[in-house]
């Protein structure tokens, strides 16, 4: 994702979260395959939510890779400071807000 990936997070009071987060450098592709290799810098998906201590724990609904409809996805919030920690290397670094592929465990 590089060192400066953008995307957003929005939570609705209905306790749902929509998340989306691309890379840093992303171009336009003219070919299948650089279409395809989009989807390696890129993260998205939405479901219900709940905060559990210092994690936000989504149920996946819809996402970019069917391989995460089903599961849940935990983001231990760090500090309080709208930051959020990651393991994750397309994530780690990344700020909550201004914004990655282990289908158990995302952080943002």
């Amino acid at each position: 994702m590089g060192k400066h990936p953008s995307g957003y997070v929005i939570f609705t009071p209905e306790a749902r979260v929509f998340f989306v987060l691309t890379g840093e450098g992303r171009k336009p592709a003219k070919t299948a395959e650089e279409k395809a290799e989009l989807l390696n810098s890129l993260v998205a998906y939405t479901g219900t939510y709940r905060v559990e201590g210092d994690n936000w724990i989504t149920s996946v609904e819809v996402a970019w890779n069917p391989a995460w409809v089903g599961t849940e996805q935990s983001t231990c919030l760090q500090g309080g400071r709208g930051t959020a920690a990651s393991s994750h290397p397309l994530a780690r670094h990344a700020q909550l807000g201004r914004q990655g592929h282990d289908p158990q465990h995302h952080h943002v």
